[in-house]
């Protein structure tokens, strides 16, 4: 459980802003009222109804809106897309099932939309006859693709099979892409595609929204498969990505797979370094830097280091002694490689 605090234009607090909401919480007295002297509480029921009604008026869904060709799996997992997506899948008119889609808070499975987590609806697909399955996080804003065969593209697949459609529906020669350091190469290449690039900030959603802001850039977002495009909000949204992804199926006329398969290929291996204390992480990314003098770092996260076929980021936990490893290369057995010379 969390809370995300935004400005008031929608969008995540700067650093400068942060400063100043704990200053201000810290200093300020605070005034206490009995229960009769709270004020008011107001509830508003159409939210989702006005926020899905922006996403198909920025968006042109002309080539979704009752296309028969079109039937989605969705996977909601009792959780908040259970609210949000019959109000957008009504609205596109197209034909649709979602597994777990009593809005209970109680999951069917891990939250967390990886790869083996959805065997549930993997199966579904291979029952089915669908275009595409979709895994929501339990508050919604992050979004994973299955194809057609039930497939799991992967996470940073799935940012990249949404931007890769933002681009070529915006004919975004010269547009800004913004994603954090550690999200895949195949996002660089969607963008080079394109004619777009790519800026790579900090890990963490607020880091990429302000630098959305900060360079002007037409899309971005995280590749844990969270979408972020400021036409319609400063957050991810996997509602967004939903109608980003049957929006590219539909102009271009092709399976899930068949769009993919013309994607690069890249392994990614995902490992963490438990420490005994949050003492020792300096020390251990000071040695990590000295394990590749001949390649290029970039230490505002982190240390990440560009390597000849792939990348290393290694970034500790802000609360955690912890420190997170994500490696990527053309060849597992070269990212296992890379790996290795770490962790040994």
């Amino acid at each position: 459980n969390g809370i995300k605090l935004m400005n008031n234009e929608g969008s995540f607090l700067t650093h400068h802003e942060y400063d100043q909401f704990i200053a201000c919480y810290h200093e300020s007295e605070t005034s206490y009222q009995d229960w009769q002297s709270q004020g008011q509480l107001s509830i508003d029921t159409q939210a989702i109804h006005r926020h899905v009604d922006i996403i198909l008026n920025q968006i042109d869904v002309s080539p979704i809106l009752n296309n028969p060709h079109l039937s989605v799996l969705v996977d909601a997992n009792h959780g908040a897309g259970s609210v949000a997506n019959p109000i957008l899948l009504d609205k596109l008119g197209i034909r649709y099932t979602m597994l777990y889609p009593e809005p209970t808070g109680v999951f069917a499975h891990d939250p967390e939309p990886l790869e083996k987590n959805v065997s549930a609806i993997q199966a579904s697909m291979k029952q089915g006859n669908y275009t595409i399955g979709f895994v929501q996080d339990a508050d919604a804003d992050r979004l994973v693709i299955l194809d057609e065969t039930g497939h799991f593209i992967g996470e940073d697949y799935s940012l990249a099979f949404c931007v890769d459609h933002v681009l070529e529906m915006e004919k975004a020669h010269g547009a800004r892409v913004v994603v954090n350091l550690s999200t895949s190469n195949i996002l660089h290449d969607v963008a080079a595609k394109h004619g777009a690039s790519v800026i790579q900030t900090k890990v963490g959603e607020s880091h990429v929204t302000q630098g959305i802001r900060h360079y002007h850039a037409l899309v971005g977002g995280e590749g844990n498969g969270g979408v972020i495009y400021p036409k319609i909000g400063w957050g991810r949204d996997s509602l967004v990505g939903m109608v980003l992804a049957l929006r590219h199926c539909a102009i271009k006329g092709e399976t899930v797979s068949q769009i993919v398969s013309r994607y690069p290929k890249y392994k990614m291996i995902r490992h963490r370094i438990d420490l005994s204390s949050t003492d020792q992480v300096e020390a251990v990314l000071a040695r990590i830097k000295t394990l590749f003098p001949d390649s290029p770092l970039n230490c505002e996260d982190g240390v990440k280091v560009t390597l000849p076929n792939g990348w290393l980021h290694a970034r500790p936990s802000n609360t955690e002694p912890i420190i997170r490893i994500f490696v990527e290369a053309d060849q597992i057995d070269t990212a296992q490689f890379y790996l290795n010379k770490v962790v040994t």
